[in-house]
Protein backbone atom coordinates (compact mmCIF):
# COMPACT_ATOMS: atom_id res chain seq x y z
CA UNK A 1 0.00 0.00 0.00
CA UNK A 2 1.31 3.56 -0.57
CA UNK A 3 1.78 6.14 1.55
CA UNK A 4 -1.69 8.01 0.58
CA UNK A 5 -3.52 5.33 1.17
CA UNK A 6 -2.29 4.46 4.55
CA UNK A 7 -3.08 8.03 5.51
CA UNK A 8 -6.71 8.27 4.32
CA UNK A 9 -7.20 5.02 6.19
CA UNK A 10 -6.40 6.39 9.35
CA UNK A 11 -8.19 9.42 8.65
CA UNK A 12 -11.46 7.54 8.01
CA UNK A 13 -10.66 5.28 11.16
CA UNK A 14 -9.68 8.70 13.26
CA UNK A 15 -13.34 9.10 14.79
CA UNK A 16 -14.24 5.68 15.44
CA UNK A 17 -10.56 5.03 16.85
CA UNK A 18 -11.68 8.12 19.55
CA UNK A 19 -14.77 6.69 20.14
CA UNK A 20 -13.26 3.48 21.00
CA UNK A 21 -10.97 5.21 23.21
CA UNK A 22 -13.27 7.04 25.14
CA UNK A 23 -16.02 4.35 25.62
CA UNK A 24 -12.64 1.92 26.93
CA UNK A 25 -11.61 4.83 29.46
CA UNK A 26 -15.01 5.22 30.85
CA UNK A 27 -15.54 1.54 31.56
CA UNK A 28 -12.28 1.10 33.07
CA UNK A 29 -13.00 4.30 35.19
CA UNK A 30 -16.26 2.56 36.11
CA UNK A 31 -15.31 -1.10 37.14
CA UNK A 32 -11.75 0.05 38.93
CA UNK A 33 -14.44 2.09 41.08
CA UNK A 34 -17.28 -0.45 41.17
CA UNK A 35 -17.73 -2.39 44.78
CA UNK A 36 -18.85 -5.24 43.11
CA UNK A 37 -15.12 -5.89 42.13
CA UNK A 38 -13.58 -5.35 45.46
CA UNK A 39 -15.86 -8.02 46.69
CA UNK A 40 -14.90 -10.12 44.14
CA UNK A 41 -10.82 -9.07 44.82
CA UNK A 42 -10.56 -8.41 41.19
CA UNK A 43 -7.15 -6.63 40.64
CA UNK A 44 -6.74 -4.96 37.48
CA UNK A 45 -2.59 -4.96 37.78
CA UNK A 46 -2.56 -8.92 37.12
CA UNK A 47 -5.33 -9.28 34.80
CA UNK A 48 -3.86 -9.67 31.28
CA UNK A 49 -6.49 -8.61 29.42
CA UNK A 50 -6.59 -5.43 31.21
CA UNK A 51 -3.50 -4.70 30.70
CA UNK A 52 -3.38 -5.72 26.71
CA UNK A 53 -6.40 -3.57 26.51
CA UNK A 54 -4.45 -0.45 27.99
CA UNK A 55 -1.72 -1.09 25.63
CA UNK A 56 -4.10 -0.88 22.51
CA UNK A 57 -5.71 2.25 24.30
CA UNK A 58 -2.24 3.72 24.74
CA UNK A 59 -1.11 3.26 21.42
CA UNK A 60 -4.15 4.67 19.75
CA UNK A 61 -4.03 7.80 22.11
CA UNK A 62 -0.30 7.72 20.90
CA UNK A 63 -1.49 7.74 16.64
CA UNK A 64 -4.23 10.36 17.04
CA UNK A 65 -1.92 12.63 19.32
CA UNK A 66 0.69 12.30 16.45
CA UNK A 67 -2.16 12.57 13.49
CA UNK A 68 -3.58 15.81 15.68
CA UNK A 69 0.24 17.66 15.99
CA UNK A 70 1.01 16.67 12.55
CA UNK A 71 -2.46 18.24 11.18
CA UNK A 72 -1.82 21.67 13.54
CA UNK A 73 1.68 21.76 11.61
CA UNK A 74 0.09 21.62 8.62
CA UNK A 75 -2.40 24.53 9.27
CA UNK A 76 0.20 26.73 10.67
CA UNK A 77 3.28 26.29 8.42
CA UNK A 78 1.42 25.43 4.83
CA UNK A 79 0.21 28.24 2.21
CA UNK A 80 -3.35 26.83 2.56
CA UNK A 81 -2.84 25.19 6.03
CA UNK A 82 -5.90 26.17 7.01
CA UNK A 83 -7.89 25.39 4.44
CA UNK A 84 -5.90 21.76 4.57
CA UNK A 85 -6.66 21.49 8.52
CA UNK A 86 -10.44 22.52 7.85
CA UNK A 87 -11.49 20.52 5.21
CA UNK A 88 -9.58 17.15 6.92
CA UNK A 89 -10.95 18.39 10.34
CA UNK A 90 -14.86 18.46 8.70
CA UNK A 91 -14.18 15.52 6.38
CA UNK A 92 -12.79 12.96 8.81
CA UNK A 93 -12.32 13.82 12.37
CA UNK A 94 -15.02 15.79 13.78
CA UNK A 95 -17.61 14.40 16.37
CA UNK A 96 -20.29 14.59 14.34
CA UNK A 97 -19.96 13.21 10.88
CA UNK A 98 -21.34 15.31 7.86
CA UNK A 99 -22.78 13.30 5.26
CA UNK A 100 -21.93 14.74 1.93
CA UNK A 101 -19.62 16.70 0.02
CA UNK A 102 -22.19 19.38 -0.18
CA UNK A 103 -22.41 19.42 3.78
CA UNK A 104 -18.83 19.68 3.86
CA UNK A 105 -18.35 22.25 1.71
CA UNK A 106 -21.38 24.31 3.35
CA UNK A 107 -19.95 24.00 7.01
CA UNK A 108 -16.10 24.86 5.61
CA UNK A 109 -18.07 28.55 4.06
CA UNK A 110 -19.66 28.68 7.14
CA UNK A 111 -15.91 28.50 9.18
CA UNK A 112 -14.75 31.39 6.18
CA UNK A 113 -13.15 28.78 4.11
CA UNK A 114 -15.66 28.99 1.05
CA UNK A 115 -14.57 27.11 -1.60
CA UNK A 116 -16.15 24.87 -4.49
CA UNK A 117 -16.28 20.93 -4.42
CA UNK A 118 -13.66 20.98 -7.36
CA UNK A 119 -11.66 22.73 -4.94
CA UNK A 120 -12.50 21.06 -1.81
CA UNK A 121 -11.39 18.21 -3.58
CA UNK A 122 -8.21 19.21 -4.20
CA UNK A 123 -7.24 20.65 -0.88
CA UNK A 124 -8.42 17.43 0.55
CA UNK A 125 -6.14 15.09 -1.76
CA UNK A 126 -3.42 17.78 -1.25
CA UNK A 127 -3.24 17.76 2.61
CA UNK A 128 -3.52 14.15 2.68
CA UNK A 129 -0.34 13.90 0.46
CA UNK A 130 1.06 16.62 2.86
CA UNK A 131 0.10 14.73 6.07
CA UNK A 132 0.99 11.31 4.54
CA UNK A 133 4.51 12.89 4.16
CA UNK A 134 4.66 14.08 8.11
CA UNK A 135 3.32 10.59 9.16
CA UNK A 136 5.41 8.42 6.77
CA UNK A 137 8.13 10.44 4.97
CA UNK A 138 8.88 12.03 2.02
Amino acid sequence: MDKYHNTETLLKKYRDVAWNIEVANMQMNMDSHNPINELLDISYSENTQIKEQTKTIEKNKKILSLIDRALELIRNKQKYGRDYYQVLYYTFITNEPLNSTAEIVDKLCDEGCCMTDKTYFRRKNEAIKLLSEILFGA
